[in-house]
């Protein structure tokens, strides 16, 4: 009788001992199936802000074409990561009061094509010195602006100084690159697509400042 309560004890024991034992063999795997899933998803997350991010960015030669807007006016624009600020060909600039503030009238042109002079009026936001090696240092006039890359409407500064010695009318700097994202290709010239009434239509819907 000893003997047979014995075993039926044991057998008791020997059972919750298996129970706890698989249990604890169940929530290990639960455990790591667990954290298998939060890698996964972890992985997934930062995997599509990665994607995300490289999306919008915008891969341009080092010399593409750009309109300057409301005035739909196309110039060639090289792309400088050696330049902080843009500058844009300007020629008889002339500072003037309106309504009691500084304002900025220049004009400005494509030098291959002089027949297309465009005079401007713009703000003026502030003068800049610019370091020459082989000469004084050089003050300009800032303005903001307009321009049409790759269908992508960019306001930014530019500084504005005669360029027509230069082969490219509008250099975009260091500072608008890295606002707009925008990474260059030296390898490259002209590669992004521009087209003016998808120009004309961003800069109708941005509503920028009227032309005189």
């Amino acid at each position: 009788m000893f003997h047979v309560e014995h075993s039926k004890s044991y057998r008791k024991k020997l059972s919750c001992g298996n129970l706890l034992t698989l249990s604890a063999d169940k929530g290990e795997l639960l455990l790591d199936a667990l954290f298998r899933s939060s890698l996964l998803l972890i992985g997934l997350l930062f995997g599509t802000l990665a994607w995300c991010s490289t999306q919008s960015r915008l891969i341009a030669g080092w010399v593409e074409w750009v309109i300057l807007e409301p005035w739909e006016l196309t110039l060639k624009g090289k792309l400088d990561t050696g330049a902080k600020t843009s500058s844009l060909h300007a020629v008889d600039i002339e500072y003037f009061k309106r309504d009691g503030q500084d304002w900025v009238r220049f004009k400005t042109f494509n030098p291959r094509h002089k027949s297309k002079t465009l005079t401007v009026e713009r703000p003026l936001l502030r003068d800049v010195k610019i370091k020459r090696h082989t000469a004084a240092h050089q003050e300009r006039p800032v303005v903001t602006l307009d321009v049409c890359l790759g269908n992508r409407m960019i306001n930014a500064e530019f500084s504005l100084i005669d360029r027509g010695r230069f082969n490219y009318p509008v250099l975009l700097g260091r500072r608008l690159l890295q606002q707009e994202k925008i990474l260059v290709d030296a390898s490259t010239t002209y590669t992004l697509d521009l087209d003016p009434r998808r120009c004309k239509a961003l800069a109708k819907s941005l509503q920028p400042s009227n032309p005189n």
